[in-house]
């Protein structure tokens, strides 16, 4: 199963999205009390591998649940982090950096997403080239791609002079040092993900992706933080509450 623990690491949060996905009832009110359920239910032998996505500052995972030490005899722990030092703070037993992809990689990933329209004689040599300026970073690649999708050459070269202006923008970073830190990563990423939402059809596309920005990815639709659930209609978001936008 796999649990964001970037939603301000909430402790009350993962707890029941792991409830969730195990298809348990959390009993107690209080954290320990909930903290108890799940334990019990994690270390009752079966085999369960716990995926923690994006963790953000060190979690405990005892106050959380997560069976550890001598009562661990079925869940593994595998957690994502953008900073090393938090694999180190929770006791990572091994540690595996996640490596730029390779030129072949990259290419395969952005042909996933764009189709076979990259093999067309007109096309090929141009992607090859946006490919190189998308920098092996998935993200921009996935963004790219489906932006290109059946678009016409006069589009590719648009798409492919944005990103070259967008990259000598950046080019103060150093690219050697592109995969030094995460905070490098998301300036490099970012102008690509601009062109990609800059493409969107029309503002009511646009309009509904900025109000989804205002959710946790794991509840799009439901009720998080002070906002309201909405439903998007025509120009106008109407929360369940009454209010518009």
């Amino acid at each position: 199963m796999v649990v964001l623990g970037s939603l301000s690491t909430s402790l009350s949060n993962i707890q029941c999205q792991i409830a969730d996905q195990l298809g348990l009832k959390l009993e107690g009110e209080t954290l320990i009390e909930r903290a108890a359920c799940l334990r019990q239910r994690l270390a009752n032998g079966k085999r369960i591998l716990l995926a923690l996505d994006e963790v953000s500052e060190e979690l405990d995972l005892e106050a959380i649940g997560i069976p550890i030490r001598g009562e661990n005899r079925g869940c593994k722990v595998v957690l994502t982090s953008e900073k090393d030092v938090i694999c180190s703070q929770m006791g990572a037993q091994k540690k595996i950096q996640v490596k730029p992809l390779t030129k072949e990689e990259a290419w395969h990933l952005f042909k996933d997403m764009d189709g076979d329209s990259v093999d067309a004689p007109d096309i090929r040599l141009i992607a090859e080239q946006v490919v190189t300026e998308c920098l092996s970073l998935p993200l921009a690649l996935r963004a790219i791609g489906r932006v290109l999708k059946n678009k016409s050459n006069f589009v590719w070269t648009e798409v492919l002079k944005q990103l070259r202006v967008d990259n000598r923008k950046l080019e103060f970073l150093g690219r050697a040092d592109m995969f030094a830190d995460q905070q490098t990563w998301k300036k490099r990423a970012g102008p690509h993900l601009r062109l990609s939402y800059d493409s969107l059809e029309n503002e009511e596309t646009k309009s509904l992706f900025l109000l989804c920005c205002l959710y946790p990815a794991c509840r799009i639709g439901g009720v998080s933080g002070t906002h309201p659930p909405f439903v998007f209609s025509g120009s106008k978001a109407t929360t369940f509450g009454g209010a518009q936008s």
